[in-house]
């Protein structure tokens, strides 16, 4: 059972890299959009990174659900990038609000 724990923590460690990794490289658009990133969009991205860590070290959430507000995140930034800033936001809400009741539960 250890080995399976571990096995299923490497995975959730290698998806919150991932993360961290796309959040360092600019998404492919025009290059004056990197600097048009809503300071609102950023604070929201940094929080969905922070939860997405957070599932990374723990083992009862799915790797495949941490997987999926990775992958909800790159959207919200690509929404956000092409000015959408509302709808952008709105997307980012959707993850953390997803993400944040599995930390609560966890944490009982």
């Amino acid at each position: 059972m250890g080995r399976t724990s571990f096995g299923g923590n490497r995975v959730r460690l290698a998806i919150a890299a991932f993360a961290l990794l796309v959040l360092a490289h600019p998404a492919q658009s025009q290059p004056d959009q990197a600097t048009s990133f809503a300071p609102e969009c950023a604070a929201r991205d940094l929080e969905v990174v922070i939860l997405l860590e957070q599932h990374g070290q723990g083992e009862e959430v799915a790797s495949e659900r941490v997987a999926h507000a990775a992958m909800t995140m790159l959207l919200a930034r690509e929404v956000c990038a092409a000015g959408r800033v509302d709808e952008a936001l709105a997307v980012y809400d959707s993850v953390i609000n997803a993400l944040r009741p599995m930390l609560s539960q966890h944490r009982q």
